[in-house]
């Protein structure tokens, strides 16, 4: 059994790195074109992380709030680069107690910015959503990066360190409304 929990642990480390844009055999970042660069790959591969993180017993029914300490904030490390959404959020989530606390998600914290204010929203002509910068997002250390995935142009919400700790400071209010 000890055998198998190692190699499952292996596994666990390679879904992160590649979940984080990293090479998982050298260890070194994939450039902005990579596969691994796309949300469509990203996201899901963050949720498969969140969900093994989960005890067995929590898998079933997750606590209905969020519950986040100072000292599990203070716990949160973050990469020396602009960062999205969902990796702020995978961060945050490795502090959690899933016993005790619901998983924080890009979705959740998107809407909460949006109702502060510091990001908008807008339509496209086929009708879909999708989050974006406004005048007092930069203000805040919000910005958006043009990225690229076979050839097609994405905009990402990043955050720089200022970003990033703004969110952490604020982090228990903006959860609690």
């Amino acid at each position: 059994m000890g055998n198998q929990q190692t190699r499952l642990l292996e596994a666990k480390q390679l879904l992160e790195k590649m979940a984080n844009g990293v090479h998982p055999i050298t260890d070194q970042p994939v450039d902005e074109h990579h596969f691994l660069q796309d949300p469509r790959v990203i996201r899901p591969l963050f949720l498969l992380l969140n969900h093994l993180n989960e005890p067995k017993s929590n898998r079933t029914k997750a606590p209905g709030k969020y519950v986040i300490s100072q000292k599990q904030l203070d716990a949160v490390e973050f990469p020396d680069h602009l960062i999205g959404i969902n990796e702020f959020c995978n961060r945050v989530n490795e502090q959690l107690d899933p016993s005790v606390s619901k998983k924080l998600s890009g979705k959740i914290l998107n809407d909460k910015l949006k109702k502060l204010g510091i990001l908008s929203e807008v339509q496209s002509e086929e009708g879909t959503k999708r989050s974006v910068t406004n005048d007092t997002s930069a203000s805040y250390g919000i910005s958006m990066i043009e990225r690229s995935y076979n050839g097609s142009p994405y905009q990402q919400i990043v955050f720089d360190e200022m970003g990033r700790d703004f969110l952490l400071r604020n982090l228990q209010n903006l959860l609690k409304g």
